[in-house]
Order: structure tokens, then C-alpha cells, then sequence
């Protein structure tokens, strides 16, 4: 989130949290695989509009994620489990 809050071009994988986070904001690749990544990595050096596309996104989408939602999402949660609540 913070290299997307700073229109850095972000390289990532998917499947997991990091592709849900980074959205279209961000070229995601197979993490298991070599080629991918490689191709992945050549694209982004020699394309320079994917890079100002990317740079452009990140800060938006970062934009979406803010530390105090994350908190306040996170103490809702121990306050469930404090009641004895299964958290939803």
C-alpha cells in the first residue's frame, strides 16, 4: 500500500491479499513462476506508459486503505471475541 500511495510502479503476485490490494493498480504475475516474472519485469522497463499508468492508479487505490479503518476494524474484532462473540 505504501509503494502505491507513492506512485511507484508495483510489481506483485496474485492470489492472496496483495492481488486484492493492489487491484489493477498493479501488474500481477504467478509467484511460482520464473517466466512470468521475468516478462513481468521486462514489460515494466521498457514500457513506459504501463509505468505512468501504474504510477497514476496506486495513489488512488491506496486511497482506499487508511490505518485507522484497519484499527478501528481490529478492535471491533477483540471486542466480539471479548463478548464471546463469533466475529462475523
Amino acid at each position: 500500500v505504501e509503494a502505491l500511495a507513492l506512485g511507484v510502479p508495483v510489481l506483485s503476485s496474485r492470489g492472496g491479499a496483495t492481488e486484492e490490494v493492489c487491484g489493477d493498480a498493479a501488474r500481477l504475475v504467478d509467484p511460482r513462476s520464473e517466466d512470468e516474472l521475468f516478462l513481468a519485469l521486462r514489460e515494466l522497463a521498457r514500457d513506459p506508459a504501463l509505468r505512468e499508468d501504474l504510477a497514476r492508479r496506486g495513489p488512488e487505490r491506496a486511497a482506499r486503505f487508511r490505518w485507522r479503518d484497519a484499527a478501528l476494524a481490529h478492535l471491533s474484532l477483540w471486542r466480539e471475541v471479548a463478548r464471546g462473540e463469533r466475529p462475523a
